[in-house]
């Protein structure tokens, strides 16, 4: 699929969005740019966040999100919570995200592990985490 082909390329407003098996990275663009907002993540956690995005989806969400981002070298995704579920099981879902986001290089996706090198925490693979502890020349 290339990026014209993408489900909701022709997607103008958030209430039209079409979460599915078949969303892809274009449409995680989207639904940011949507929300106006910055996807703040490496590529390598976007089929976590469509995970995400479709269990959201399923409990009835709005497709509304402040932010998406790596924190403490983890995912944080803050979804407006107007929907039918209760703050706990928001916030557990929230959490495995988070626990799942800790073995999944940020950059690649593939199996990864929080690492944490002169006080910046991030979670990357063994490729991508010696990268980051080079110095620059």
């Amino acid at each position: 699929m290339n990026k014209k082909e993408f489900l909701n390329n022709n997607t103008s407003e958030i209430k039209d969005f079409i979460i599915n098996k078949e969303i892809n990275e274009y449409d995680l663009f989207k639904l940011a740019q949507l929300n106006q907002i910055e996807l703040e993540i490496g590529k390598g956690w976007n089929h976590l966040v469509l995970n995400l995005i479709q269990d959201l989806h399923k409990m009835g969400w709005n497709k509304k999100v402040s932010c998406i981002k790596e924190k403490y070298g983890t995912l944080r995704f803050y979804p407006e919570n107007n929907f039918n579920i209760s703050g706990f099981q928001l916030e557990d879902l929230m959490d495995d995200y988070i626990s799942k986001s800790e073995k999944i290089c940020e950059a690649c996706g593939e199996k990864g592990e929080l690492k944490e090198y002169n006080g910046i925490y991030f979670t990357a693979c063994d490729v991508h985490g010696r990268a980051s502890k080079q110095k620059p020349e």
